[in-house]
C-alpha cells in the first residue's frame, strides 16, 4: 500500500528472538524489510545499521 512511497526513504529491520529460519525467508517477501536481527541486540548490531545508513547517504 505505502511501499512505493517509503521505498528508498526508510529501512526496516526485523528484531526477533525467534531462531526459525522460515521467518527470515518470510520477511524477504516484503520489499521494505532491509535486515533481520536476533535479540538481544548489541552495539555491533547498531554499528552495522549505522554503517548501512552512512553508505546510503
Amino acid at each position: 500500500m505505502y511501499e512505493g512511497q517509503l521505498k528508498g526513504r526508510c529501512r526496516i529491520y526485523v528484531l526477533t528472538s525467534s531462531l526459525d529460519l522460515s521467518e527470515i525467508e518470510h520477511s524477504k517477501a516484503y520489499g521494505l524489510v532491509y535486515g533481520f536481527i536476533h535479540k538481544p541486540m548489541d552495539s555491533k548490531d547498531v554499528q552495522v545499521i549505522a554503517a548501512e545508513i552512512d553508505e546510503r547517504e
